[in-house]
This record gives C-alpha cells, structure tokens and sequence, in this order.
C-alpha cells in the first residue's frame, strides 16, 4: 500500500508538472521575470541609492564598484534609477493588464453572450471606433486630455488595450455557446448570469493568460514610448522610457546612460514575450485547458 501510495504521488506530481510546466527557455523567462518583478516591488530596498539623490561632483562616472551602472548628468545613480523605471514598467503592466481585462472582458461576454442584441452591436461599434486610431495616437490624445503623469499615461493604455481583449472574450464565448454543455445548462433552468459564471467564463481563461502576458509587454512598450516623446511619466521620476530619451544627448560622452536603460526594458519585454509564446504552445497542445 505504501508504494501504491507513493507511485500514485509520484504520478501526480508529473502530472501536475505536465499540466502546467514549461519549456527550458519558458523557465529561464519565468527566472529573469521574477527577478525584475521582485526588484522593482522591492525598490526602496535593493536600490543602493536614493534615486532623485543628485551628487553634481560625480555626473556622468562610469560603472564602478561604487555606481555598477555608472551616473547621469546629475550624479544619481543609474542603477537605482533603473530598478525604480523598471517599477514603473510593472506597475503599468499591471494596472492595464487588470483594468483592460476587467473592462474589456465584460464587454467581450455580454457582446458574445447576448450577439443578436441592440446593445452587442453599439459595443462593437465601439470597440471598431476605437481600433480605428493608432494605438500611440490616441494614447497621446487621451494624455493631452488628461495631462501627463503615470497614472494618466496608465489610463490611457488601459483605453487602447480594452478592445483588444473584448474582441478575444466575444470571439471565445461564440464558440463556446454554442456547445453541448452550454444548452444542457441552458435546458436544466440555469439563468443568464450562472451560464456567464459558471460555465462560459473558466473556459476563457486560457486564451485571457496568454493575452494578458502579450498585453503587458505591449503597456510595458507604449508607456516607454510615451515617456521616450515626453508624454509620460513626469520628471525627476526615473522611467526607462525617459531615461532613453535623456540618453541620446550624452550617447558619446556616457554611452552607459541609454545602455542600461535599455537593457532592463529589452530583458522586461523579451521574457514576457516568452513566456506568453510558451503558454500558448501549451494551450495549443491541449496542455493547459
């Protein structure tokens, strides 16, 4: 009995890394994620320094043990700025990726779940009115409108990525209602809302993780762009974007300036890209369902 029991645990612990394991590559994403997270949660205590701390008689050192990453114009410290532009970056993801999803996903159910509808149709036409501006162009609009800052610029990509997740959940929940177990609940008295909770919306949480992890590296990149044009996050506060921007002023005299920077973005993006790649592989598999 104990060596049934133990190859039964055994069995399902593969199972459960089959489930939900991914690729070398996925894991090594996984890895520098979690690092990059947990340093920009944890800011205040890995940065070796204040960032807004301005020490005019060292601008523009090279990394040292001192500044592993060298100062800027004003002596700060680039290393600590780069871990505080990097918790920009993730707050940004974050907030859009839950915003987005909450807003555009509601929309996407009832405009899938309720297609025939007068008001399945005015959230599409909403959702075309929207995807009919350049994402960068309406999100420097809407910061125009509501003036710069992080949370505007947050607002704003949260604006241009809801239809892309309403599009995902509508064309997902029209497959999804027209199967078996849809009209069986349907036939045994279940209402609206239970079908929409119970039924409908765990099978639309696979293809929700995988765009959710592609969304917040497209937040993660246009709130670096808005930041890179001015539009973003204001002065002193470190961003990645703006710290770029700053960069190529100096792109001789302290190549280390934009290099850093940019390094931490490219690392943020890069394994967040993976990572949405390895899920889907999953999905696709029927690993992850």
């Amino acid at each position: 009995m104990v060596a049934e029991s133990r190859t039964y645990e055994i069995s399902e612990t593969r199972s459960v890394k089959r489930y939900w394991g991914l690729s070398g590559i996925g894991r090594l994403a996984m890895a520098i994620l979690v690092v990059l997270v947990v340093a920009a949660v944890f800011a205040p205590i890995v940065a070796p320094y204040d960032p807004f701390q301005m020490e005019t008689m060292n601008s523009f050192e090279g990394p040292t043990l001192a500044h592993i990453f060298g100062t800027d114009e004003y002596g700060r410290d680039i290393f600590s700025r780069v871990i505080y532009g990097t918790r920009i970056s993730v707050f940004t993801a974050a907030l859009v990726v839950s915003a987005a999803c909450a807003l555009g996903g509601a929309l996407g159910m009832v405009a899938g779940y309720y297609s025939n509808s007068m008001v399945a149709t005015i959230i599409m036409r909403l959702i075309d009115t929207i995807l009919a501006f350049p994402a960068i162009l309406l999100a420097m609009a809407l910061i125009a409108v509501l003036g710069r800052g992080a949370i505007n610029s947050a607002i704003a990509v949260i604006v241009v990525s809801i239809p892309t997740f309403a599009r995902l959940i509508r064309a997902t929940v029209l497959q999804q209602k027209a199967m078996d177990y849809v009209e069986a609940s349907r036939a045994a008295g279940a209402s609206d809302i239970w079908i929409i909770a119970r039924a409908l919306l765990p099978n639309t949480l696979p293809p929700i993780l995988v765009q959710s992890a592609v969304n917040a590296t497209w937040a993660i990149q246009l709130e670096a762009g808005l930041s890179f044009l001015g539009l973003g996050v204001t002065p002193p506060t470190p961003s990645l974007g703006q710290m770029l921007d700053t960069g190529r002023d100096y792109l001789y005299r302290a190549p280390w300036y934009g290099l850093f920077p940019g390094i931490a973005l490219v690392l943020l993006v890069l394994s967040l890209n993976i990572l949405a790649d390895s899920l889907q592989k999953r999905i696709s598999h029927g690993l992850i369902q």
